[in-house]
């Protein structure tokens, strides 16, 4: 995983994004106009991290496992 931080571009990314070698998470995607001087920027800002396939496929399976515990505590204290 390479965390980019927070990054700007006058394009708004979409959520994520899958290459042949990478799986990219955009979050925090908000507006933002700045003007510095007779410069006006407009755009947005984003945190931006980029993931190998592997990697997001052990998250994925890690965020599945998570879920099912809790599903089965949730069930378990309904009885």
């Amino acid at each position: 995983m390479i965390d980019y931080g927070r990054q700007r571009s006058t394009v708004k990314p979409e959520p994520i994004v899958i290459d042949e070698y990478s799986v990219w998470i955009y979050s925090n995607i908000v507006p933002v106009e700045e003007t510095v001087g007779e410069e006006t920027f407009s755009g947005y800002e984003f945190d931006m991290v980029q993931y190998t396939k592997d990697e997001y496929i052990h998250l994925l399976d890690t965020q599945v496992t998570d879920t099912q515990l809790a599903l089965v505590e949730l069930y378990e204290a309904m009885l």
